[in-house]
Order: structure tokens, then sequence, then C-alpha cells
């Protein structure tokens, strides 16, 4: 925030990179992958819960990998501070696939909590490529199965995350907002020692950034198909030549003009005459 006499402006970070949502597109991210990414979004939300802030609508499309491979959290539009009032009783902020069960019932009194649900719902549709219900589903359909918890594990889509990680996030998605993790970065930690289960000695790793992303992660994402040939170049036609209009044909067309003018000649003169007798002969009426 910057104050310059009586102007506040709010300057913002512009970020060049891609969404996770745009990146990875309903795949299956490896898990060393995953974890990086979580790990990285649980440090800035927990700076921002330390800051008395929920940010409310986390999900794929606000998390942002950059063009150096550095994960951003974006969109704190509808962020709420954890003691304030200003979201009205009952009225459900967020996007609902990753909207924790309490958000929807009443977001006035969410806490930090409800972004640990959202990140757990995040974690999951990275390991298995999509969420954990069947698509096409209705809103209230989804409310419902989330109000009375038992979501589909983990292990159904990729059983090769294994059971401790698959509790880990059975933890993160608990219907019962007690029963959930305290924070994101508790998730974080759980999650990463339930990995290194899973990974062994293989470190995590950061994403590719989304330049990488973009040349060498899906180049199908990007294909445009095979260029079209170029055509082959035409060869000249010979036009062929006007025709030329022969000079009879001109005096043809010219005739008809030439006997009518010279009917009009005759015919003058014929009135003329006429007119000169009759002047020097009068006829007398008996």
């Amino acid at each position: 925030l910057v104050v310059d006499g009586d102007t506040l402006a709010l300057v913002m970070e512009l970020v060049d990179g891609l969404s996770v949502q745009k990146m990875y597109a309903g795949r299956k991210v490896p898990p060393e992958q995953v974890l990086f990414i979580v790990q990285a979004v649980a440090e800035a939300l927990a700076h921002a819960h330390e800051a008395g802030v929920v940010h409310r609508d986390l999900k794929p499309a606000n998390v942002m990998i950059d063009t150096e491979g550095k994960v951003k959290v974006l969109d704190f539009g509808i962020a709420k501070e954890v003691d304030s009032a200003g979201t009205r009783t009952g009225m459900g902020m967020g996007t609902v696939a990753y909207m924790a069960p309490e958000q929807y019932r009443d977001a006035k009194r969410v806490d930090r909590r409800a972004d640990v649900y959202a990140l757990a719902m995040i974690t999951y549709e990275l390991l298995a490529g999509r969420l954990p219900w069947e698509e096409p589903c209705s809103e209230f359909e989804l409310l419902r199965a989330k109000a009375e918890g038992g979501l589909p594990s983990v292990l159904d889509h990729v059983p090769a995350v294994g059971r401790p990680l698959a509790e880990v996030l059975e933890m993160g998605l608990a219907a019962d907002v007690d029963d959930r993790f305290a924070t994101t970065l508790a998730f974080a930690s759980a999650l990463r020692s339930a990995g290194s289960q899973l990974l062994g000695p293989q470190p995590i790793v950061p994403p590719p950034s989304s330049l990488q992303s973009t040349a060498t992660l899906h180049p199908e994402d990007f294909d445009e198909g095979e260029p079209e040939p170029e055509p082959a170049p035409e060869e000249p036609v010979a036009k062929p030549l006007a025709k030329r209009t022969p000079p009879t044909s001109r005096r043809r067309r010219e005739l008809p003009a030439r006997r009518r003018t010279d009917g009009l000649a005759v015919a003058s003169l014929v009135v003329s005459a006429v007119s000169l007798v009759s002047c020097l002969f009068p006829l007398s009426l008996v």
C-alpha cells in the first residue's frame, strides 16, 4: 500500500506464468511435485493466516507457477479477516468444489481450517487427476456428500500413493472442522512425512516453470497440428488476345446512320420546294 499525499495506491506484483489448473489440466501430477506445490501454498497461506486473513477461495485456478518455477497464491478477492463480521450469515462464498462444508453454512464464521480443506482438495485433485466425486454432479449432491463426509479415497484412483498419504488427505477433508488439521503447515508437514514413505530417499522437486511446461511438459496441449503444405505456385496462363473488330464491321454499323441523314436532307428539300411554288403561284379559291 503506497500513500502519496491524499492518494492511496495498492501496488501488486505482475505474475507471468500459468495456473495449476491450466498447467496440468486434469492430469495426474508426480507426487514429488505435488508435495513441493502443497508446501509452497501452505507457507503462503500460513503467512496470510498469521495476519488474520483467510483466503476462502483457494483452488487450482488461484495457484500459479511463474516462469521461474515459483509457486504463487493469487486472488484474495473474497478473503476475510478472522474476526471480521463483513459477510452475511448463511452467505456461502467461494468455489463449491473446494469449499469446506462449514463455509457454505456460514461463511462469516470460517477460520484457517477452511483453507486447509481447500488445500487438501487441491492435493487430491493433483494426485488423482480428478476430484473425488463422479461428474456431472449437482451442487446440492456435492454439498450433501461433503457434509456427510466419506468422500471416495484417493486410493480408488491412485493406489500407488499408499495408505499413509491417503489418511492425511482424509483428515484434511474431514467434514467436521474439529477433525481437520489446525493449520496448513501441519497438513503439509503430515503430507510430506507420508510422502517420504512413498518416495523414499527421492527428494521433493519443484514443478517445471510455466515456460518449461508449455515447451516440454505436455506438448500435445499446444500442438496446432501438422502445418498445411504451401500451395504450389501457379503456372502462368497465357491470356487470350482480345478480338479486334474488323474495319468492315464499323462501316456496316455506320451505314444506317448515314442513310437516315440522307433521307432527312431529301425531305427538307422537298418541303422547301413546295413552299417556294406556293409563294410564286398562289392558288385562287373559286
